[in-house]
């Protein structure tokens, strides 16, 4: 199976190389984060070191995976060099920072074990360090689904032609259509659409486009798409919902007093 007929693999792929570039938004300061891993006053400057080097080989793994089906490599070693990559966004990134607080004999906390994943918007090193856990998080879930897509096969040759079956006793007839004939909807790549800008009505989309599917009403053939829909959608969901718990908790207290003020 060529992977990139396999959506959510294109999806993880797209969506590594985004997070693997947020790491990179640091490197514009290379040189200050040299300085400061030579520097006598950096307790743990072997944490620093490899952090630029994270910073530079997740870049090159994601852009390698997205290349690699043009010089013929397997579709499984495209999909490992994607997990690599987000291996190092999600897993050795926040663990270097981790370790680098363990060394500069920091309290760790639930606060500091969130700021290894999520450090802020304070500056271009924190902002790309937190947009590269989102994206690297949304690529995870299509890598997962990447690897539940199986490869389709055309059997049948020539024009397919429906058969009659008899229904019950008083003989009525109705087509049984094969999938090759079926009519191909656009559902489910407007799902996939949706699902980064109105995510409430890709889940509903993609619900029916999966019920209509299973009813034979459409094809399926692009039933990776809609369900690649559903999960952007509902993540993009959850998100909003706490981005708006977290928004109303930061700005309540301000909203009550600027209302008892009038």
């Amino acid at each position: 199976m060529r992977i990139y007929k396999n959506v959510p693999a294109v999806i993880a792929i797209v969506l590594s190389i985004v997070a693997s570039l947020g790491l990179g938004m640091y490197l514009p300061i290379l040189d200050q984060l040299l300085a400061w891993a030579n520097s006598s006053d950096n307790p743990f400057g072997l944490a620093t070191v490899l952090l630029i080097v994270c910073s530079i080989a997740a870049p090159l793994l994601a852009i390698f995976a997205a290349v690699s089906p043009a010089i013929k490599v397997k579709p499984i070693y495209t999909l490992l060099l994607v997990g690599a990559s987000l291996a190092i966004v999600l897993v050795l990134d926040p663990l270097m920072n981790l370790l680098w607080n363990i060394q500069a004999q920091q309290p760790i906390g639930l606060l500091t074990l969130t700021q290894s994943f999520f450090p802020g918007f304070g500056d271009l090193y924190l902002t790309g360090r937190s947009l590269a856990t989102f994206f690297g998080v949304l690529a995870a879930i299509a890598l997962a689904m990447a690897f539940t897509v199986k490869p389709q096969t055309v059997t049948s040759t020539g024009s397919p032609s429906p058969t009659l079956i008899l229904q019950g006793t008083a003989g009525a007839v109705s087509p049984n259509l094969s999938p090759s004939s079926q009519v191909v909807s656009s559902l489910p790549t407007l799902t996939l659409v949706l699902a980064f800008f109105s995510p409430v009505i890709a889940i509903v989309l993609g619900h029916v486009a999966l019920n209509r599917m299973r009813r034979g009403l459409i094809s399926s053939s692009n039933i990776s798409t809609a369900k690649a829909g559903l999960v952007v959608g509902y993540v993009f969901t959850g998100l909003g919902l706490i981005a708006t718990i977290f928004l109303a908790t930061l700005f309540g207290p301000l909203l009550e007093y600027w209302f008892r003020s009038l």
